[in-house]
């Protein structure tokens, strides 16, 4: 004998007649949830847009407050520059010099151009 869930004739038939004998069951069941779901949805969705709005504002006044200490820094160098006739440090060789002046070098050149460490 021929197996009749292999046939789809049948099988559609069947789920249809059982879908006509429980859809009047079923809908009203899914219209009364449907509302509660769809509720919680949008519900969720308006959090999440409060949420990205106030994220945004903050990240806002994060960038204007970093624009607004580069600005002053960059006031604060101009007129620095202004002080010191456009250069922070004319002679920036003069402060190594400085700094060095008084202390032995820590390597010695030979008369051929070889390095030799000294001792001290």
């Amino acid at each position: 004998m021929a197996n009749p869930f292999k046939n789809n004739f049948v099988v559609g038939i069947t789920s249809g007649l059982v879908a006509a004998f429980l859809a009047p069951l079923l809908v009203p069941a899914l219209k009364r949830s449907s509302r509660p779901i769809t509720k919680g949805m949008i519900k969720g969705g308006m959090l999440l847009y409060e949420k990205g709005r106030e994220m945004t504002a903050h990240a806002g006044e994060l960038v204007e407050d970093v624009m607004a200490e580069i600005q002053a820094e960059q006031a604060t160098k101009a007129s620095g520059e202004e002080a010191w006739g456009h250069e922070e440090n004319p002679h920036p060789h003069q402060e190594m010099r400085e700094e060095t002046a008084g202390t032995q070098p820590s390597h010695a050149v030979g008369r051929d151009g070889s390095v030799e460490p000294t001792r001290h």
